[in-house]
């Protein structure tokens, strides 16, 4: 809840809590307040609810669709998800591995280091690429098979270091701005 903290050290978190008959979404995994995952941490789950801190510096994090609507601060460790920024949602990714696709939509994704081999959906968000590699497969900024609003745009990429070594790459309504770093 909020104005609370839970840390995890060297310990391992299944979430299972399939209340069917009460309607309750199956392996949600809801934190409004902090959370710390740390030294070789696991954490499982159908889905992440996310609305307050999450701050993960090692282990691993195996969740399914994760919805950040507060702010998620990865600092190490490998994050398999798939992970969807809402309208306050930033993701700050300073070192460590993302295998899972990232959609923003409309928030804010700020890689600092690290390594990301995930696929990119921009639906109005903004990717910050300051150093690491990112492995987005076929990067696509605005040219989206969902119709694409003015109010919103395509996206908007900010390059200002790192390698972005994309397989192949269309801007449509959406805004790349390189001032340093490689683009292959």
């Amino acid at each position: 809840d909020s104005n609370s903290t839970m840390a995890m050290f060297y310990s391992g978190l299944t979430v299972n809590n399939a209340l069917v008959n009460t309607n309750s979404p199956v392996g949600e995994f809801q934190i409004d307040g902090n959370f710390i995952q740390s030294d070789n941490s696991e954490v499982v789950a159908g889905f992440l609810d996310l609305n307050g801190t999450y701050n993960m510096t090692n282990g691993q994090l195996y969740v399914g669709d994760q919805f950040i609507n507060g702010t998620f601060n990865q600092n190490g460790g490998t994050n398999t998800g798939a992970i969807v920024s809402g309208t306050n949602g930033d993701y700050n990714f300073f070192d460590g591995a993302i295998n899972g696709g990232v959609t923003l939509s409309p928030g804010v994704f700020q890689q600092l280091g690290g390594t990301v081999s995930s696929q990119l959906t921009f639906l109005g968000g903004s990717y910050h690429l300051v150093n690491g590699l990112l492995l987005p497969g076929d990067l696509n900024i605005g040219a989206l098979p969902v119709a694409v609003t003015f109010d919103t745009g395509g996206g908007f990429f900010l390059q200002s270091g790192g390698t972005n070594n994309p397989n192949s790459f269309s801007l449509a309504l959406g805004t790349y701005y390189l001032s340093n770093g490689v683009l292959n």
